[in-house]
């Protein structure tokens, strides 16, 4: 996954967390919902184990590499995006919330 294909594929499903079925929701919270389906994906986590890597104004960045990002597939960028992640590389990880 990279950056054009995540927007091409997710400008009409940010923020739309109704869109996900109920039995399909990780949580009731958007953003609890995406980190445990990010978790459910690629396992737990190894060295220091945060997965916030750093925040700024309105957003905070997740502990993805570009690498593990690339490993997404059109679905999980749908869920993700509709869970509230962009993909955004400003801190040197791939996937972010804006709040």
């Amino acid at each position: 996954m990279n950056q054009e294909r995540w927007d091409m594929l997710t400008i009409n499903e940010y923020l739309k967390f109704d869109r996900i079925p109920e039995n399909e929701r990780l949580s009731a919270w958007r953003d609890v919902c995406a980190f445990l389906y990010l978790e459910k994906k690629f396992g737990p986590p190894t060295g220091i184990g945060d997965m916030v890597s750093c925040a700024m104004h309105d957003k905070y960045y997740l502990d993805f590499t570009e690498e593990l990002v690339r490993q997404l597939t059109d679905a999980d960028a749908v869920y993700l995006a509709r869970c509230g992640c962009i993909y955004d590389t400003e801190c040197e990880d791939g996937l972010a919330f804006l709040t």
